[in-house]
């Protein structure tokens, strides 16, 4: 989910690239502005794109394009907004998975945590097309730091076959 640096702080979002912290917190947001706006789907989807401040009840929303898309998204793939069944993919086994149960959802949600990629090494050798932004996702580094660490000059090109200091 993509939140705003001061909406992620006011939603308790301590590390806004781990994905289990991010969807967390912006489902509280979005959560938040579903009260805001008495259940109103689409003044939910336009607070949330142009920003809770710039949305209020009676006034036009300016970016209804942007709102019409997510809802037409939503209603594809789950929202049930004109109450006609949608399709059933699959019947899931009855049998309880091995991960069931209140112990089997703490691990879940432990285990993504643990996803967030940690450095194991201090060097990173760079493939062609990695931006020092790709490194950043796979190493769990911030870029200052890449860029500081290694004295990269903007407009921060790589090389296939560089090797990048990570600590």
């Amino acid at each position: 989910m993509q939140l705003m640096p001061a909406t992620a702080r006011r939603f308790n979002v301590k590390r806004g690239y781990h994905p289990w912290d991010n969807i967390h917190g912006g489902t509280r947001y979005l959560g938040h502005l579903m009260k805001q706006y008495n259940g109103n789907l689409t003044h939910t989807v336009a607070a949330y794109n142009a920003g809770e401040g710039n949305i209020r009840p009676g006034r036009k929303i300016r970016n209804m394009g942007y709102v019409r898309k997510v809802l037409k998204a939503y209603n594809k793939f789950g929202g049930r907004k004109t109450g006609k069944p949608g399709k059933q993919v699959r019947k899931q086994s009855t049998r309880r998975s091995q991960g069931a149960g209140k112990s089997g959802i703490k691990r879940q949600q432990q285990a993504s945590r643990n996803r967030t990629p940690q450095v194991r090494t201090h060097l990173f050798k760079v493939r062609p097309g990695d931006t020092v932004y790709e490194v950043m996702r796979q190493t769990g580094i911030p870029v200052n730091r890449i860029i500081r660490l290694n004295r990269l000059q903007a407009p921060y090109h790589l090389l296939k076959g560089q090797t990048l200091r990570l600590r």
